[in-house]
C-alpha cells in the first residue's frame, strides 16, 4: 500500500480522517480518535505506513491480522493449481495478497488470490488492481469468517466480480458463487464432488486433496 503520510493520522487504535497535520503530544498517550466520516481510496493511499495491513470497506478502515500457517499453506496449493491452469491456457494472471483491489471510491480490498483475464488487463495499469477481477478467492480465518461470507461477498457481488471462491479453512470446503445478472448464484460441485468454475470452465478442484496436501508437512 502506498503510504506518504500527507493526509490522515494514525494512532495506536483508531483512524480518523483529518484535513491538516496534527502534532503528537509529548506527554502521556495520545487520545483515541473516532472516525467521523467514511474514508476514500485517496485517503487510504495517503495513510502512513505503520507496517500493518488494512482494507477499506464502505469507508471503514479494518486492520487485517497476520494469517495462520494453515491459511497460508492452503492458499499456496490453490495458487499453484490456478497458476498452472491459467499459464497452460494463456488466460491471464493469478496474483496473491497483499495486493490492493479498488472496487469503488470507498472500497479497497485485499483478496487472498485474484485472477485477472487478458481481456481485463487494463485494470492492472497502475500500482494496484483498479476494477473488478474475474475471480477473487478468500480463505477464512476465525476473525474474518463472517466478514468474508457476508460483507465482502456483497462488495464483490455489487462491484461485478464474476466469481467468488470462499475457502473455509475450518470446515475444509470451498463455496463458489458465480454472477448471474446482478446477483451471485452458487455453483454446484460436479458428479465427483469436485468444485467447478464458470470463468475457468475446464478446471476441476479436488478440495479434499488440496487440504490434505496442505496438511502434509
Amino acid at each position: 500500500m502506498k503510504r506518504d503520510g500527507s493526509y490522515g493520522t494514525l494512532d495506536r487504535n483508531m483512524m480518523t480522517r483529518t484535513g491538516r497535520e496534527e502534532s503528537t503530544p509529548m506527554v502521556a498517550e495520545p487520545q483515541h480518535r473516532i472516525q467521523t466520516e467514511p474514508l476514500t481510496v485517496a485517503d487510504y493511499e495517503r495513510l502512513p505506513d505503520d507496517g500493518r495491513r488494512y482494507e477499506l470497506i464502505d469507508g471503514e478502515l479494518i486492520e487485517m491480522p497476520a494469517p495462520s500457517l494453515c491459511h497460508q499453506l492452503v492458499l499456496a496449493h490453490y495458487f499453484a493449481m490456478m497458476w498452472a491452469y491459467v499459464q497452460e491456457h494463456r488466460l491471464g494472471w493469478v496474483m496473491f495478497s497483499p495486493l490492493d483491489v479498488e472496487l469503488s471510491e470507498h472500497n479497497m480490498l485485499q483478496p487472498d488470490l485474484v485472477f485477472v483475464s487478458r481481456g481485463n488487463q487494463a485494470m492492472m495499469a497502475g500500482q494496484h488492481v483498479s476494477g473488478s477481477p474475474d475471480i477473487v478467492v478468500e480463505a477464512t480465518s476465525p476473525d474474518s469468517r463472517l466478514r468474508d461470507m457476508v460483507r465482502k461477498r456483497d462488495k464483490y457481488q455489487f462491484a461485478g466480480v464474476q466469481e467468488y471462491w470462499l475457502i473455509d479453512t475450518k470446515d475444509r470446503t470451498q463455496t463458489t458463487w458465480s454472477l448471474e445478472g446482478r446477483y451471485y448464484v452458487e455453483v454446484s460441485a460436479d458428479e465427483d464432488g469436485k468444485a467447478q468454475s464458470i470463468v475457468l470452465p475446464d478446471l476441476r478442484i479436488d478440495v479434499e486433496a488440496l487440504f490434505a496436501a496442505a496438511a502434509d508437512r
